[in-house]
């Protein structure tokens, strides 16, 4: 009988070492982890296109052409008659000037006022003009404008007509003299000297290579997207510029530009070294561009930094079904030749390392960015089939789909910035409105490679620049020929 219970014993110990070690390899899973891929691809995202109008309305251009052309217009001296009669001649301007567009011409219609009070030389003789010559008329000019090399709004003026309101008299020795046409030869005559003096001083008042600096750096000012976990900037850098004039209407001159860049989000990284100071010299853009702003954005998450962050987000990630639970201890990503692939470290009915693979998406809908089609890989779903095929039936892929997505409302909210912010923040920037508006964003390419997930997202947005007269002028002094040469 005792050995008889001795076998038993035996036999009861026996089964339970088998239904131990069963229960143990029931409950451990160690499948072989998908292959990580060895790439060392480097994206290189499209250049950024910023295409916008940079608008200056002809109102203000008049209101500056009336501080900058005041008071006496010019002096010259006016032969009078056959006998050489001279006459010495100032030219007011009388009334605000107006200013009208019609691309590439501006037309400005300049009311003068002729007055000659001084000495009249008759013959050999000098004798007082004691009746002052008086005369009106309007000197209408046109001019063409372009752009140089280095950025200076050149007008090429010339005088279109001469309209006389008044004719001008003077009476010497009981005699009197119509000036009309002595004076229309003298102003045509100086037309070369004058239009040159009022081209030259435009063209140094107006400074468009100040307002295209100030964009071209504005443009460059990193915005700063997060701070809080860790520092994410976001920047482009300007690699060429561009631009052409292009009709906008009789109110608004309006000048294209078009500026192309490298876009990218910089993670703990100093920001200056992506700064170009030097402005390209002008180069006219090709005819038809639209306006837009593409902005394709480049970003490299380091797996190191994302899996930091991403085990922050899962964690105690549980899940249970029937009398089981399970959670994730931890989770890593790394990349593999085809997507991205996730090892899970479980730990409660299941211990072991499960693997699954996934897509890095954006979804629209959301404004977020996160890992989609996640499932078991094959090896995985292989061994829990022998081990513990009741968490295939779960909604842990699910779950973690959930967890992993990041929404994007900080980056979106800030591209706007990436044009207006900085303009705004600069001296230029209180004298005009940047405006951006974000259409879309999408993802454009993405790459897994051994060290960290590379992408670029594509983002549209429409932009427009306005500016304000001081955006571009000096301080403004009065235009006064003072001296026109006689011949």
């Amino acid at each position: 009988m005792k050995s008889i219970r001795n076998i038993i014993l035996v036999i009861l110990a026996l089964l339970a070492l088998v239904a131990g070690g069963y229960f143990y390899m029931r409950n451990r899973v160690e499948p072989a982890a998908p292959i990580p891929t060895i790439s060392d691809t480097v994206l290189v995202a499209p250049l950024s296109e910023l295409i916008f109008p940079v608008d200056f309305e002809v109102k203000e251009l008049n209101a500056l052409l009336n501080t900058a052309i005041s008071g006496k217009f010019f002096s010259a001296p006016l032969t009078v008659n056959n006998r050489g009669d001279v006459i010495e001649l100032d030219i007011t301007k009388s009334a605000p000037l107006q200013v009208s567009w019609q691309m590439p011409y501006l037309e400005i219609e300049l009311p003068l006022h002729i007055s000659g009070v001084g000495k009249v030389k008759i013959g050999k003789r000098i004798v007082s003009n004691k009746e002052p010559v008086q005369g009106d008329l309007v000197l209408k000019l046109r001019s063409e404008i372009s752009i140089s090399e280095n950025w200076k709004l050149i007008t090429k003026s010339s005088i279109k007509d001469i309209v006389w309101i008044n004719d001008p008299y003077a009476r010497i020795a009981f005699v009197k003299f119509n000036l009309k046409k002595s004076v229309n030869e003298a102003i045509k005559l100086k037309e070369k000297e004058l239009v040159k003096n009022l081209d030259n001083n435009i063209g140094e008042k107006i400074e468009l290579k100040k307002a295209v600096s100030k964009i071209w750096m504005d443009i460059q000012k990193p915005v700063r997207i997060h701070k809080k976990e860790v520092m994410v900037w976001l920047q482009s850098r300007c690699e060429s510029i561009s631009a052409r004039m292009i009709d906008r209407g009789p109110k608004t001159i309006c000048i294209q530009v078009a500026c192309y860049t490298r876009t990218k989000l910089l993670i703990d990284k100093d920001t200056t070294s992506s700064v170009n100071t030097v402005l390209p010299a002008y180069t006219k853009s090709q005819k038809g561009l639209k306006n837009k702003v593409e902005l394709y954005i480049l970003a490299a998450i380091p797996f190191e930094l994302a899996n930091k962050k991403m085990n922050e987000k899962i964690k105690d990630l549980k899940l249970s079904y029937q009398q089981f639970s399970v959670s994730v201890k931890h989770l890593e990503i790394y990349g593999t030749d085809s997507a991205l692939a996730m090892k899970a470290k479980l730990k409660g009915d299941i211990k072991g390392d499960i693997y699954f693979t996934g897509k890095v998406y954006y979804d629209s809908v959301s404004n977020s960015i996160g890992i989609n089609n996640i499932k078991y890989d094959i090896n995985t779903e292989n061994a829990l089939v022998k081990t513990a095929d009741w968490i295939l039936h779960d909604s842990l892929p699910g779950l973690m789909e959930k967890k992993l997505k990041v929404p994007l409302d900080s980056l979106t909210d800030r591209i706007p910035m990436l044009m207006n912010r900085g303009i705004e923040d600069s001296k230029v920037g209180k004298k005009l409105d940047a405006t951006i508006f974000i259409d879309d964003i999408n993802m454009y390419s993405i790459v897994y490679t051994r060290s960290n997930i590379q992408l670029i997202a594509i983002a549209r947005a429409k932009g427009a620049i306005k500016l304000d007269k001081n955006a571009f002028i000096k301080k403004v002094k009065p235009i006064r020929i003072t001296k026109v040469g006689s011949k």
